[in-house]
């Protein structure tokens, strides 16, 4: 694999492009690893009052889940998703955890 790395200051802003002979696993791995480092750039769409939108990965605090829904955080608003919680998008900027309740 060669790598080149070309500094353009007249770009308003970065971008990637990858030339391949074939779409293999290692290169959709290493387009998955890409977009995980740009996680201020991610974003997701959720649903506040019928209005659909666009919240970035970074400005989310924390997500529950709500019956058929997913609950999302911010420090504005809360927001709904039907999104599922294992879904790839979420997968490394994000950890998982269980709630647990304990009874007498």
């Amino acid at each position: 694999m060669k790598i080149t790395i070309d500094v353009d200051d007249s770009l308003e802003q970065d971008y990637i492009t990858i030339h391949c002979k074939e779409l293999t696993d290692d290169i959709l791995e290493l387009q998955k690893s890409l977009v995980s480092k740009s996680v201020g750039s991610l974003r997701i769409s959720a649903f506040q009052d019928d209005v659909e939108h666009f919240l970035e990965l970074k400005t989310i605090i924390f997500m529950e889940s709500d019956g058929n829904y997913i609950l999302i955080h911010t420090s504005q608003d809360i927001y709904k998703t039907r999104r599922k919680l294992d879904e790839n998008c979420f997968d490394s900027h994000f950890s998982l955890l269980h709630h647990c309740e304990w009874y007498r």
